[in-house]
């Protein structure tokens, strides 16, 4: 587990009292535990929560279902003014979809 070092960091860093960004940084350490040491993951996740997404998160993302599909998502989000359906979020994650979104 995280020894109190570990914890601080991640306490300590400059989004801690976000909620959102102890919740994004949990999950992402939950996710690589199995493959990482612990207090290695804690570690890297100090910061705020753009970099958590853009050094942590999305590289996971993009290592686990492929930039095109990660991109094709984030790109429908950016473009829709409602969010995602879930009907919408699984069919692009079918892969079903006539032809990924792209950003432009």
């Amino acid at each position: 587990g995280l020894d109190n070092v570990q914890a601080l960091a991640v306490c300590m860093a400059l989004d801690a009292a976000d909620p959102e960004y102890l919740g994004v940084a949990a999950a992402y350490m939950r996710a690589l535990a199995p493959y990482a040491s612990l207090p290695d993951i804690a570690l890297s996740v100090d910061g705020t929560l753009d970099r958590l997404y853009e050094g942590c998160v999305i590289p996971l993302l993009e290592e686990s279902h492929g930039k095109e599909l990660v991109g094709g998502c984030a790109a429908a989000l950016v473009q829709s003014c409602a969010g995602l359906t879930p009907p919408e979020l699984r069919l692009l994650l079918s892969g079903r979809a006539q032809k990924p979104l792209s950003a432009g």
